[in-house]
């Protein structure tokens, strides 16, 4: 009876779920869940240290200090979610727009710089896009597991920082995106 009572918290099952991760990991087989090249690509598109700094610290702080003042609950969770949903869809039409256009740039066969600028500036953009689904990704597992821990416990207040970092980390790397996406409507 105590087994059939193990079986049925869920801490059991995400304990479960993180050994076959790592099994699955030592076996060398992360190749298909493998995001370091994800993150390098996204680590290129800053020209300058500072930049790749200031897109890490700066959503670090206001995360620091949105735990301190409410962990995540029900309500915010799915408030959240709502928004992330629409926002990554808004990401993904904009990704294909950049597409579109590089490959209308790389078909002409008098390319001057305005074209290769174009080429690396959508490339770069593709590169910050594939970085925020990544983000998106792990808040919506994140927001999906928040209710396993306990209201004031320190997995709740840890999940909670992590899901607010991943929010304003996806926010902030928007005005990029908005950014160049200004920049492609302007070169049209």
């Amino acid at each position: 009876m105590r087994f059939i009572s193990f079986l049925s918290t869920p801490y059991f099952w995400v304990f479960l779920a993180g050994v076959t991760f790592l099994i699955y990991g030592f076996a060398g087989r992360l190749a298909y869940v493998n995001i370091t090249g994800i993150i390098k690509q996204y680590r290129k598109v800053f020209s300058k240290t500072i930049d790749f700094i200031f897109f890490i610290t700066f959503p670090l702080f206001i995360a620091i200090a949105s735990t301190l003042h409410a962990n995540v609950d029900d309500k915010l969770s799915n408030l959240l979610a709502v928004v992330l949903a629409i926002l990554t869809s808004m990401v993904l039409t904009f990704m294909a727009l950049t597409s579109d256009s590089s490959e209308h740039s790389l078909k002409r066969k008098d390319k001057d710089l305005g074209d290769r600028q174009l080429i690396v500036r959508n490339r770069d953009t593709l590169a910050v896009g594939t970085y925020e689904i990544l983000i998106s990704i792990i808040v919506l597992i994140l927001i999906l597991l928040i209710p396993l821990a306990d209201g004031n416990s320190i997995a709740n207040k840890l999940m909670s920082f992590l899901i607010y970092y991943g929010f304003y980390s996806f926010l902030l790397n928007l005005f990029i995106m908005v950014r160049r996406l200004f920049q492609v409507l302007v070169n049209k």
